[in-house]
């Protein structure tokens, strides 16, 4: 299976370098994006939040399958939607991203894992393009590639950008 996972377009700029978990918002992009025109797609799956499928229409892709599994990680409701700088952590939380993890996020990280694991273990096809968040793809890479999630950090997707692989893992 070949796999390409896509971040999805920016956000508002009001949303820019902010923790954006579950909370529904806009991309900022409105111009159609000329990525993948010549990749035919056995399946195309997506996070049912607007940025996710907002990007694919602007990718010209009218039909994929809207899944609830591929959401960015759940953060808890006084950090959600809020810039990183309003968020004081504990000194602990600086220095070990496991911390951070704990102090930042209102879902377990064990559920958030089980989560992504299971649409991977759901979705079909040989050519599969995901839509997704940034967290969403470093959790999928660490399932696929045996990374260590908490390392993917230092691997930042942008938006709009890719990540291609080939996979027998599913």
């Amino acid at each position: 299976m070949r796999l390409t996972l896509l971040r999805h377009a920016e956000v508002s700029v009001r949303y820019q370098g902010c923790y954006n978990g579950w909370i529904d918002i806009d991309i900022e992009k409105r111009e159609p994006i000329g990525m993948f025109e010549d990749i035919t797609f056995d399946a195309i799956y997506s996070s049912d939040l607007k940025r996710c499928k907002q990007t694919l229409a602007l990718l010209s892709f009218p039909r994929y399958q809207i899944d609830q599994r591929l959401r960015e990680i759940r953060f808890k409701p006084e950090f959600e939607g809020k810039s990183f700088e309003c968020i004081d952590p504990p000194q602990e939380a600086l220095y070990d991203m496991s911390s951070w993890y704990d102090y930042i996020c209102d879902e377990k990280f064990a559920l958030f894992r089980e989560r992504v694991r299971a649409f991977l273990s759901s979705m079909q096809g040989e050519e599969v393009l995901i839509c997704a968040h940034g967290g969403t793809i470093r959790m999928i890479l660490s399932l696929l590639q045996e990374r260590d999630f908490y390392t993917l950090f230092e691997q930042n997707i942008r938006c709009l950008e890719y990540v291609q692989l080939e996979t027998n893992k599913i």
